[in-house]
């Protein structure tokens, strides 16, 4: 699928808003998106659908003061000859500019750096049964390692846990963690006996309980779904 046609897919897109809305996108798929909404009024209205959802966890978390850096990035940033996207009023019009504040503030408040390297190239959002987003799962290329944020907390009975799980489509499956029941961020290394590519599987979480919960699949399942190629 070539790239153009790849950003009409209604699911990715609607994954790429929400990872930038996050502060998740850096580098060129960062401003390829700010390219295409500067043109695509359907995609703006995503960003802000994802503000107005996201917007509500500030509730969830404590104020934390930004670090010294992030302030000197902003100024270094605003300083520059480049102009930045929101220096463009074809953007701020259609898009309103409460709603891409809200969700600036909500980097900040859930510390996210905006200015890291690069970031991760296949994510996947792990979403309740009202299709809410809970975790957010991302993975670079030839890493072993999966980072996990949690958006907001489950709050699952006692004994019981979700666990994430890496299915292929031969039936295999590997399981990779209890997931966490908290907001936060952490990290999981999958086992270097693990032959198989993570990429070519699909993430499945399931409800589970016992001791085996990470390593025998047998709850039920409450999401799946592929990987996203950013």
């Amino acid at each position: 699928m070539s790239g153009s046609l790849r950003y009409q897919d209604p699911d990715l897109r609607a994954l790429l808003a929400g990872e930038y809305v996050l502060g998740n996108l850096h580098g060129r798929a960062r401003q390829r998106l700010e390219t295409l909404m500067l043109e695509d009024e359907e995609l703006r209205n995503q960003v802000t659908l994802w503000a107005q959802r996201l917007e509500p966890l500030n509730d969830e978390l404590e104020a934390r003061t930004p670090p010294a850096s992030v302030w000197t990035a902003i100024e270094q940033q605003i300083g520059s000859d480049r102009k930045p996207i929101w220096n463009n009023l074809a953007f701020w019009r259609p898009l309103g500019t409460v709603a891409v504040a809200a969700s600036l503030m909500l980097a900040l408040l859930v510390g996210i750096n905006l200015y890291q390297a690069p970031g991760p190239e296949r994510i996947a959002f792990v979403t309740d049964a009202e299709n809410q987003p809970v975790w957010l799962v991302s993975a670079t290329p030839r890493s072993r390692k999966l980072h996990i944020k949690t958006l907001k907390p489950m709050d699952m009975p006692a004994g019981e846990v979700c666990v994430l799980w890496l299915v292929w489509n031969d039936g295999a499956t590997q399981g990779v963690a209890a997931l966490p029941d908290s907001t936060g961020e952490t990290s999981v290394v999958l086992p270097r006996s693990m032959k198989r590519d993570p990429n070519k599987a699909k993430l499945v979480v399931t409800v589970e309980s016992g001791d085996d919960a990470v390593t025998n699949m047998q709850g039920e399942v409450m999401f799946k779904g592929p990987w996203v190629e950013l």
